[in-house]
């Protein structure tokens, strides 16, 4: 991914448990140490989604789909039902883009357009006006 992590950069990983149980692998949750360089990271996360896991070392599975590596932001519960109803907002009213970006959702109409920070299901209440 052109990004260099070093052990000490590394504060704990570990996996998680799945919500929906697959044949495929456990996610990893990580903490980093330093901000810089979770941010590296997470700024490089489109360049993961080609990495193989076969590419890194770890052991394809062929009943997971897809093994691919993906990287996102662990998000609280609270802040995961906010974006889904955010998703679910952009694609009931035409919305372009929505994100997540140092656990803050944001929504933007038009490449064009400033973006709007969500911050509870009461600001896209307001927007639906």
């Amino acid at each position: 991914m052109g990004v260099e992590v070093n052990a000490y950069d590394i504060d704990i990983a570990h996996r998680i448990p799945m919500r929906n149980a697959s044949a495929g692998p456990r996610p990893i949750i990580c903490k980093f140490t330093r901000r810089f360089v979770r941010n590296k990271i997470i700024a490089a996360k489109k360049k993961a989604t080609n990495v193989r896991a076969e590419a890194i070392g770890l052991q394809s599975n062929p009943d997971a789909s897809p093994n691919r590596i993906m990287i996102v932001e662990h998000l609280t519960p609270k802040t995961q039902v906010l974006f889904s109803e955010a998703r679910r907002f952009q694609n009931q009213h035409n919305y372009k883009f929505c994100w997540v970006k140092n656990f803050t959702i944001f929504l933007r109409k038009t490449e064009d357009s400033n973006h709007i920070q969500i911050r509870c299901p009461q600001d896209l209440a307001k927007l639906a006006e």
